[in-house]
């Protein structure tokens, strides 16, 4: 009689916890919406989709006569893809449930996003192959732009496909790396700090994920919040992917840390000791790791 009791207030007591969850995920959709952001115009998002859509017959064999190739009969939508990055960028995202076809459309969209990284690398590749380093780095800059323009407003699946682009265009930025001078290495580095500014929170990402789902789900969406509530292993594949995001993160932050330390070398004619030898005149502050928010160690790794 007395496991009984135990069990029955075991469950009274998680069914308690159930309904006053229930109740306020009820309030939460009930309640206003935040206003979304209105899109740019022009949009460079279009641009990117449009550059995307132009683009054909990538090198399998990437020679430079291939590259130069890809290159002269892509112009017209790496000029498209160009334009976009000098306009602000902003996803346009389904704002109801009765959205036929929405998924479909996006999934082109970020197919479309990915070859526009490709093309851009090809681009660097080809510079840095003709001895043109500082050429080379702009194109990689793009690619790294382009995956911090893509995500703005978007949502997770737009936050994966946004790292993709930024690696491919951080990768490329490796390789230049040793091939710059010291005064090239801080215009690199800051151009990638001005773009830091610029980019998409993890927050602001689950933010946009949660305005999707209650537009999108309707009443479902009750249901799906008390089911993350109630099982928390439901937002392991959430979780996961936002890993991936704080990953390439890290990776261009290190990568604006070599641009330091060679600019630093460079110009005074010996080895950074300390975070202080950078700070501020190279970085703006010490660098803090984006997943824990704990100062990066020197040296960095």
């Amino acid at each position: 009689m007395a496991n009984w009791n135990s069990r029955k207030w075991v469950v009274l007591a998680a069914a308690l916890v159930v309904l006053i969850a229930g109740l306020a995920v009820v309030h939460s959709y009930l309640a206003p919406e935040p206003r979304a952001e209105p899109l740019p115009s022009p949009n460079g998002y279009d641009d990117f989709v449009a550059a995307g859509g132009m683009l054909r017959d990538f090198p399998t064999n990437e020679s430079a006569e291939n590259l130069r190739r890809f290159i002269s009969n892509n112009r017209a939508a790496l000029d498209r893809a160009h334009l976009g990055l000098t306009r602000s960028c902003r996803i346009p995202m389904a704002t109801s449930p009765n959205a036929q076809g929405y998924w479909g459309r996006r999934l082109d969209d970020l197919s479309s996003v990915k070859k526009v990284a490709l093309a851009l690398v090809a681009e660097g590749n080809l510079a840095e192959m003709e001895g043109k380093p500082m050429e080379a780095a702009e194109d990689y800059v793009g690619g790294v732009k382009l995956g911090m323009d893509v995500v703005h407003g978007g949502v997770v699946i737009d936050a994966l496909v946004a790292a993709a682009c930024e690696a491919m265009g951080t990768a490329g930025l490796k390789t230049i790396v040793p091939k710059l001078d010291g005064a090239q290495s801080r215009e690199i580095l800051e151009e990638l700090q001005k773009l830091e500014s610029t980019r998409e929170t993890k927050q602001d990402i689950l933010k946009h994920e949660e305005m999707f789902a209650r537009r999108t789900a309707g009443f479902r969406y009750v249901f799906y919040e008390l089911i993350k509530i109630i099982n928390p292993a439901y937002n392991t594949s959430l979780n996961t992917a936002m890993a991936k995001y704080d990953a390439q993160l890290r990776r261009t932050k290190g990568l604006e840390w070599d641009l330091a330390l060679r600019a630093f070398e460079l110009e005074k004619g010996r080895k950074a000791q300390g975070w202080g030898d950078l700070v501020p005149r190279y970085l703006k502050e010490i660098p803090k790791d984006p997943g824990t928010e704990k100062v990066v160690p020197w040296p960095p790794g």
